[in-house]
């Protein structure tokens, strides 16, 4: 592992991520350790992991946004990265403090990492938020050039020995700003012919840009010297209203953390007999849960189905997210060819309705049955989708009895179970099913946001962080939400140490009950209508 440069716009009153890449070239198991001298300033995740052999693991740096900085620029943050041998097998569970501990023997080799504020020689001209954020994290990496081991020694000795050769370290972060700057200036002429950006440009002017920098010390024996840093220098910019941009953050904040991965054995047996039983099938409901309708979407429910059989998508949960939100949506699946209808199973609205789409089903497949010579006979339809999205609860409401059982949480139907509905509908409840690998994790931290997987799958504090992290960039939500609910700024922390000082406040320090406070709160649609997905453009 080689860390260079660690370099960033930011601006006051506004949060800012980087994005670290440890890379481990050697035949060994490498656990790794962040430690940082202001915890609350910064937010670190992973803080702990393993890299494999051969293979990469992303650090996500996230500066808290800044009221104001030091008169004097200077910053006494520091960072120590520590790296270990580690056995085949160790996770990231396992990686104590005793691992870290030189006195008890073992070898860890250590990487001292200083913050230094710089202001720019001369202020950039305000850029359109829209030009950075058309930016790729590729073409931001060519903007800050690709450091080699020379270039990292040097600055980290000017910055080791500041009273003897700070004026090399200066010449080359001056010039490393330069670049930058022309960089930054060349994207807004290029775009200037949009009068969106103008406008976007005129809400920027004003600002205070500086640059964090975090200088590396030595790279530990085993690390390769190749690797580089990469860091998005545009994250920090982004129109609250651009959800393609929130997509994006959203992947950078959940790439780093555990895969959450759910199968239980039911759902593996069910999904082989959902199978057989889908060709006896006259209608299919798919359940979706409207919150997330493209996450709760089995990428494979299609194949099973086939061309000859008719589907009803059901959006489940209508009461928590807005008006306008259901009629985007209704929108979006209108113009796929796709009738949509919105249900709320735990009131029965919706329930009607589907009943009679269902129903009007048995006129078309009886009218076949007759023209062959046979008898008329109910209409078989199944009732398919994720855990959880509320399926059983729909039938209960269907049939005006409880039937099936149902309960807030995945998991509780584990069994195919074939309900008659009056004379014309014949309805199979089914658990819910997932793939068997979610290659999606964006997806899949929507599925433990929503509570539509299973809770072991997931480390509850991290979902909680980054659901955090999500309504404070939502626009239909922001910030003022979580503040006044629990009355903590959200401005001032990153979801993970918001979570923790939630802990602080309610919890006596337990995360795992505030993380679970913070996530009930949504499940219950304590903090109003919210959608975490916009129909596709």
């Amino acid at each position: 592992m080689f860390v260079n440069f660690l370099l960033s716009q930011v601006e006051l009153k506004k949060q800012i991520s980087c994005s670290l890449e440890l890379a481990n070239k050697t035949e060994n198991h490498i656990a790794f350790k962040v430690k940082t001298t202001n915890p609350k300033k910064y937010c670190v995740r992973p803080n702990t992991g393993v890299v494999l052999p051969g293979s990469t693991c992303d650090v996500i740096v996230t500066m808290q946004a800044q009221r104001e900085f030091p008169a004097d620029m200077q910053c006494k943050d520091k960072f120590l990265l520590q790296s270990a041998i580690a056995s085949p097998g160790t996770t990231p569970k396992d990686i104590g403090p005793d691992m870290f501990n030189k006195e008890s023997g073992n070898l860890v080799e250590e990487c001292k990492l200083r913050v230094v504020y710089v202001s720019p020689p001369q202020p950039p001209s305000p850029v359109p938020e829209g030009s950075e954020e058309g930016t790729s994290p590729t073409a931001s990496h060519s903007d800050n050039g690709h450091f080699n081991a020379s270039d990292f020694n040097s600055t980290a000795r000017a910055y080791g020995e500041p009273q003897e050769h700070s004026s090399e370290a200066k010449s080359l972060i001056s010039k490393l700003t330069e670049e930058k700057s022309s960089a930054i200036l060349l994207a807004n002429n290029l775009r200037q012919e949009l009068e969106l950006m103008k406008r976007e440009s005129k809400k920027n002017r004003g600002g205070i840009s500086f640059f964090y920098v975090i200088v590396g010390g030595k790279a530990p024996s085993w690390s390769s010297r190749e690797s580089t840093v990469s860091i998005d220098v545009h994250e920090g910019y982004r129109e609250e209203s651009d959800w393609l941009d929130l997509d994006t953050e959203f992947y950078h904040w959940t790439k780093s953390l555990r895969p959450v991965q759910w199968y239980p054995g039911h759902i593996a047996k069910t999904e082989k007999e959902l199978k057989e039983q889908l060709k006896l099938m006259d209608v299919v409901i798919e359940v979706r849960d409207a919150r997330i309708p493209l996450a709760t979407s089995h990428p494979q429910l299609e194949s099973w189905i086939g061309n000859n059989k008719k589907k009803i998508l059901v959006l489940n949960r209508e009461d928590m997210i807005s008006t306008a939100e259901r009629n985007a949506w209704a929108t979006y699946f209108a113009r796929q060819g796709t009738k949509a209808v919105f249900s709320n199973g735990q009131l029965g609205m919706g329930a009607l309705k589907l009943g009679r789409i269902a129903k009007s089903v048995a006129v078309g497949v009886n009218a076949k049955r007759r023209a062959k010579g046979l008898l008329p006979r109910p209409v078989r339809a199944g009732i398919v989708g994720y855990p959880n999205v509320g399926k059983s609860s729909l039938i209960n409401r269907l049939l005006k009895r409880r039937k099936c059982p149902a309960a807030p949480r995945p998991g509780v139907t584990r069994e195919l179970k074939w309900i008659r509905f009056g004379n014309d509908l014949e309805l199979l409840d089914s658990p819910g099913i997932l793939p068997m690998r979610i290659s999606d994790q964006g997806a899949a931290m929507k599925l433990a946001i929503c509570d539509d997987i299973g809770e072991r799958s997931y480390d509850v504090a991290d979902v909680a962080a980054i659901l955090v992290q999500m309504l404070t960039k939502l626009p239909t939500v922001g910030s003022r939400a979580l503040y006044s609910r629990y009355k903590i700024d959200v401005n001032d922390y990153c979801g993970k140490t918001f979570v923790e000082q939630l802990a602080m406040q309610l919890f006596n320090g337990d995360v795992n009950q505030a993380a679970f406070r913070v996530l009930t709160d949504f499940r219950k649609g304590k903090f109003g209508w919210v959608s975490l997905e916009t129909p596709p453009k």
